[in-house]
């Protein structure tokens, strides 16, 4: 059964503990009768809910180690990856557990089930081949991997941004598929520190509170950073491969060159 050989993990650590009750509260009202084992990747402090699991990694050294010791604390095949300050609102069950299947059926290594920026949103959604020089091909966010493989992936020390860049390289000899139109909905939190104002005005109305994370944006700051978003993805989905990879070496110094 695909319920004994899939792991959905949340990204997390101490530091943001004060989102885990917000998360798992959209989570489970969400899919309440999610079958999958569910993961809480943390540092020493836990969340008590029966349905979470603490994976308790201890010292927070580095975002990579922080992984491979709870990756090392699992027995599933597969591991769906969700991140902390992003709180579900919808799910299409039928369709996420439909490519969930697909992928055992298929052995995928890693499943993105939600629109890479170099596959078409155009024709059915289905899983669909990546180009092996995409960009963000290795993006753990709604990415059905293949735990083994993704220990492969990662080396001791890096950081997120390391494994965005370096780990994208080295994923490229490895058949990466993606979904077309996405089939979780969710509202993203916070970037770079600071929340977006409309969710977390939305959270303080449901009745969170938090105490160390409360510093949001300004409404310059947010329609900057909507305006950038919009240009990145545009940007993305628009712009030839061979240009991208052209521009973006010549912005981090080459570093998509094998």
């Amino acid at each position: 059964m695909s319920e004994k050989k899939i792991a959905i993990v949340v990204l997390s650590f101490d530091g943001f503990k004060e989102l885990w009750q917000p998360f798992f509260d959209f989570f489970f009202e969400s899919w309440p009768d999610c079958p999958y084992k569910l993961y809480l990747l943390n540092n020493f402090e836990e969340f008590n809910d029966i349905r979470v699991n603490n994976l308790l990694v201890g010292e927070d050294i580095s975002w990579s180690n922080s992984l491979i010791r709870g990756l090392e604390k699992i027995n599933e095949e597969r591991v769906f990856f969700l991140y902390d300050d992003c709180f579900i609102y919808k799910i299409n069950k039928d369709k996420l557990n439909y490519f969930f299947q697909n992928s055992i059926a298929n052995n995928f290594v890693s499943l993105q089930i939600r629109p890479s920026f170099f596959v078409s949103k155009l024709g059915i959604n289905e899983p669909t081949l990546m180009p092996f020089q995409a960009l963000y091909r290795n993006a753990l966010f709604c990415n059905l991997i293949n735990r083994k493989h993704l220990l492969s992936l990662l080396i001791q020390g890096e950081s997120a941004w390391d494994f965005e860049l370096k780990g994208n390289i080295r994923s490229s000899k490895y058949d990466y598929f993606s979904i077309r139109r996405s089939c979780v909905k969710y509202h993203h939190g916070i970037v770079k520190g600071k929340w977006f104002n409309n969710v977390y005005n939305k959270l303080l109305q449901k009745g969170y509170k938090f105490e160390k994370l409360n510093v949001t944006m300004s409404i310059f700051e947010t329609l900057k950073r909507k305006l950038i978003t919009s240009i990145h993805d545009f940007y993305m989905y628009i712009v030839p491969l061979s240009i991208v990879i052209f521009i973006e070496n010549k912005r981090k110094g080459n570093i998509y060159r094998k």
